[in-house]
């Protein structure tokens, strides 16, 4: 049937083809189009015997070819002249002599616009390759439906093979054959090749000549056909399968000839050997368009073949693995000999590198000791390799420094073989010694300082190795701290004679003296002595202090009072202190000595110092928190005390930023970050303080945020004052030992009543905005007693809702706001509502919201702004709680219901309000319907009554719009 379906098709496209360009059309194209070419040259030759040219004359001559004859177009009578009659201009001036004619200038003509007949033709075309297309489609579905079928395997062999040739034939004649049709070919060819690979697959499937004979067969014939498309199509992409097809026969081959996985991988670098050998020595023999594949196929082949080689890695060994390594490194030499590239050259090196390693494992393996020695001296040849090669100033200079670096992750690996004998230590000295020498020396070679910091690490792990397992008896890690100690003093007396000399190098010798230090202290903090590392970090300390001045580096002594700290804990331990008491000796000890060097480095001017100091003073203060942690009573007061008054000398220095000259700013900065934390720390480590001291931190805190508001010029901070305030009474209260029922309610009232006349005080000083968070703050406490006792003290919140809705009213007056005014009503309102829910729990919703309905109106009437909305949302709240109660309890209220949206239709009706009107009617019939809810002719006559009439309203406003 797909097959069918195909001739069906094939037959329509040829015949729109043949009625598309048929013979006898193209010709009376042709003669219609040269007739008309023709009489424009009569024309134009006409015009030009005129005595004078006339532009509009031409242009009416373009437009009649564009247009056709239009009667408006300007025409001219062509008077007879002589036939020696000479072509002349008419004279400007009394000259006789005639006018030369200026020759015509060149121009590009621009191509024209395709005319509808080109389009059509063009639709014709993609519309006859669409169809191909899906032919195409079409008829691979018939095959697989085909092989689908329960029919003899040969039969399915042979249609399958019979798709393929099919395909590929007419592709191949479509595309030779017929240009218009190439794109078509195309698709047809490119079906055909792809179907190759499942016609081998089918050759397997239903026959029994074997998987490596059907793989080398379809190989075979893939290359054939793959070769010649390529070539009739000139096409990269098909010339690049076609290598593909070159590979899959090389590694049919290789299973052909034996069975081991390594003659495959073999085979394939093999054939990228021999195609860049063919492509060197006899490139005319390689078609143009194999050229670059066959050039580039090997560069990708050769590492996909290694990297395959380590998925398969139970089926190769040793030797295996060094003959694959072995061609690949054959293979880059080869492209190596004909371009000299640095990146062939560099996978020489590499897979020539592994290649050895791998011949090394495979005679040493039964001795690692000696492995590890061989891999060594290799990484170490070829170090010698890359300082011999390299260059100052071109491409090869990164090249090898990339070598070097990774050379010495190799040096480093090999150390690692060695580990197990029993000279290790000396082995590995002696390894670390070479390492370090090849830095020194590719230092020096390559001009770079970086390569001494290989030297410097493995002098570290040299002195090392050598004070903890090679001399006997052991040092202690604290010798071998003061001996990185002198080693740094060393290297600062190094650096001081080399202060003239180059950059990179004192960079290098100071961060080889940071590092030797750096050690020094970590041994030290490894040996567990206390007093060993209060000492030699206390000697640190000095180091780094004289350093931060021989090297003009500020941010040195930030290190210095890093280990100044460190210092005071081993101090602390050695001295045996109480865990509880070493944060505050920590952090007090710390933070006086750092105000000490403020004040003196702000009286030399060394303000950046100064800061530093500043800010690690305010560290030391942090570190004072810790002793909180275990809530003794003495410890969390004496740190709270000691929080609040650095909090408060840093709002003094805050004030006094000009002890820091310069820095003035930052000190400021980090004086605005610092004193509110402590605040605020102080504030939560009070928490855990009972009685007159908890309470004194409260209040403290409290005056330093309304301090901060007038410092920081921050008028907002005075509300963390204010609720600072309102916590300290509610702590005062339970200390007086007054009811605690009534605390919340009490204590809201006083701080309102302290902070609403606070708010007259500042309002009459004109400090508007501190007055209005005063006036917030009165309402917060306020609507927080609200909120908490609405249910506990239901009558008091209640009196203390209109109380706050009074002050709204005030305040909407004095504003002129009448928007607030009427809030306060309904907050009023509000609070009458729970005063008589309280008193006279028997009134419902149905009366809670007609109260409010006429709240909402009145309220409206009161501001003369009495609107529609108002209204509906009045309305609203009637229909809905009367309807709600009508339908659970009837009677009354439903008759209530009924009454109030009659009168509802009769206001709409006299205030001519349609909104009003069609509610009143819709709630007045649902009221009806539900009184004739138990007589249902009449339900159904009313609801047919109100059908015909919405129907007839709805025929008369059609009317109407007419």
């Amino acid at each position: 049937m797909g097959f069918l379906l195909f001739v069906i098709i094939i037959g329509i496209v040829i015949a729109v083809a043949v009625r598309s360009k048929s013979p006898e059309s193209d010709d009376q194209y042709g003669r219609g189009y040269w007739d008309g070419y023709r009489a424009f040259g009569e024309k134009l030759q006409d015009e030009m015997a005129q005595p004078k040219l006339d532009r509009e004359v031409l242009q009416s001559l373009i437009d009649q070819g564009k247009y056709g004859v239009v009667e408006s177009s300007p025409t001219r009578e062509f008077p007879v002249y002589d036939a020696e009659a000479v072509l002349y201009d008419e004279p400007t001036n009394n000259s006789s002599e005639a006018q030369e004619i200026a020759p015509i200038e060149e121009r590009t003509v621009a191509a024209p616009p395709l005319d509808e007949s080109t389009q059509k033709e063009q639709r014709s075309i993609r519309n006859l390759n669409i169809l191909l297309y899906m032919a195409s489609f079409l008829l691979i579905a018939a095959g697989v439906a085909f092989i689908a079928t329960d029919i003899a395997d040969i039969v399915k062999l042979i249609g399958v093979w019979l798709i393929v040739i099919v395909f590929y034939g007419v592709g191949m004649g479509l595309y030779v054959g017929s240009e218009r049709l190439r794109p078509a070919g195309m698709a047809f060819l490119g079906t055909g090749l792809a179907l190759v690979p499942f016609a081998g697959l089918a050759l397997y499937s239903y026959t029994e000549i074997g998987s490596i004979a059907a793989w080398a067969l379809t190989s075979v014939i893939g290359l054939i056909a793959y070769s010649v498309a390529a070539i009739k199509l000139q096409s990269q992409l098909v010339s690049y399968l076609t290598m593909a097809f070159v590979l899959s026969l090389a590694a049919a081959a290789g299973a052909t000839v034996s069975t081991f996985i390594i003659w495959q991988l073999a085979l394939l670098i093999i054939v990228s050997i021999g195609a860049g050998l063919l492509g060197s020595i006899k490139p005319q023999w390689v078609p143009e368009v194999f050229r670059e594949p066959i050039e580039q196929t090997g560069q990708f082949v050769t590492p996909l073949v290694l990297i395959a080689s380590l998925f398969v890695y139970s089926q190769m060994n040793i030797v295996s693995y060094q003959v694959l390594f072995a061609l690949a490194t054959l293979h880059y030499i080869v492209a190596w000999l004909q371009t000299r590239s640095l990146e062939y050259e560099a996978a020489i090196r590499g897979l020539g590198h592994a290649t050895l390693l791998l011949v090394g494992w495979g005679v040493f393996s039964d001795h690692i000791v000696t492995f590890g020695g061989y891999a060594f001296v290799l990484a170490s040849l070829q170090q010698v390799y890359s300082l011999l090669r390299v260059k100052q100033t071109t491409l090869r200079r990164r090249v090898e420094q990339w070598w070097i670096c990774c050379l010495f992750g190799l040096q480093l690996g090999a150390v690692l073989f060695w580990q197990s004998d029993a000279h290790s230590s000396l082995l590995t000295v002696f390894a670390l010694l070479l390492i370090g020498l090849t830095g020194l020396t590719a230092a020096l070679r390559l001009r770079d300082a970086r390569y001494g910091y290989v030297g410097l690490a493995s002098l570290v792990f040299v002195t090392l190795i050598t004070t903890r397992q090679v001399l006997d008896p052991v040092w202690s890690y604290a010798a071998t701290a003061i001996l990185f100690m002198c080693m740094a003093w060393v290297m600062h007396m190094l650096y001081y004679r080399l202060r003239t000399r180059s950059t990179s190098l004192r960079l290098f010798v100071m961060i080889s003296a940071m590092i030797l230090l750096g050690l020094s202290l970590l041994l030290a903090l490894m040996s567990s002595n206390s007093g060993y590392i209060a000492g030699i970090f206390g000697v640190a300390t000095l180091h780094m202090l004289l350093a931060s001045y021989l090297w003009r580096q500020v941010y040195a002594q930030l290190a210095a009072s890093i280990m100044t700290l460190i210092a005071l804990t081993a101090l602390s331990w050695m001295i045996n202190l109480e865990a509880a008491w070493r944060p505050l000796f920590i952090g007090g000890a710390g933070a006086t000595l750092h105000m000490i060097m403020l004040f003196v480095q702000s009286h030399d001017r060394q303000y950046n110092r100064a800061f530093l100091a500043f800010a690690v003073a305010q560290m030391s203060i942090g570190v004072t928190i810790i002793g909180g942690i275990w809530q003794q009573t003495l410890v969390t007061q004496l740190t709270c005390g000691l929080l609040l008054v650095a909090a408060m000398i840093t709002i003094l220095i805050r004030r006094q930023a000009r002890l820091f000259g310069t820095e003035k700013n930052n000190a400021r900065r980090l004086a605005v970050v610092a004193y509110p934390i402590f605040t605020v720390i102080a504030l939560l480590l009070s928490l855990g303080l009972s009685g007159t001291e908890g309470v004194g931190v409260l209040l403290i805190c409290a005056g330093i945020a309304w301090v901060a508001s007038y410092i920081e010029e921050k008028p907002f901070v005075v509300a963390l004052g204010n609720a600072l305030l309102v916590v300290a009474g509610l702590r005062i209260w339970s200390l007086f030992g007054l009811d605690s029922t009534w605390a919340i309610i009490g204590i809201s009232w006083i701080t309102a009543m302290l902070f609403y006349g606070l708010y007259w005080t500042l309002h009459s000083r004109r400090d508007t905005q501190r007055a209005d968070i005063l006036l917030v703050s009165t309402g917060v406490v306020l609507a927080f007693a609200i909120v908490t006792q609405f249910f506990p003290l239901p009558i008091a919140a209640a009196m203390t809702l209109i109380a706050g809705a009074g002050i709204m009213a005030v305040e909407g007056y004095r504003r002129q706001m009448y928007g607030i005014i009427e809030a306060a009503v309904y907050l009023a309102t509000l609070g009458v509502q729970r005063v008589l829910g309280v008193l006279l729990p028997e009134l419902n919703i149905v009366f809670y919201a007609h109260y409010w309905a006429i709240t909402i109106v009145l309220a409206g009437f009161l501001r003369s702004v009495v609107t529609q909305q108002r209204i509906i949302i009045a309305m609203a709240m009637v229909t809905g709680s009367t309807a709600l109660y009508a339908l659970g309890s009837g009677g009354g209220y439903a008759l209530l219901f009924l009454v109030e949206h009659v009168g509802l239709l009769v206001f709409g009706a006299m205030r001519q309000q349609s909104w009003a009107l069609w509610w009143g009617l819709s709630a007045a019939s649902l009221a009806i319907l539900y009184f004739l809810r138990d007589i249902v002719f009449l339900a159904f006559g009313f609801l047919g009554l109100l059908i015909i009439g919405f129907v007839i309203w709805r025929l008369m406003r059609t009317q109407k719009s007419k």
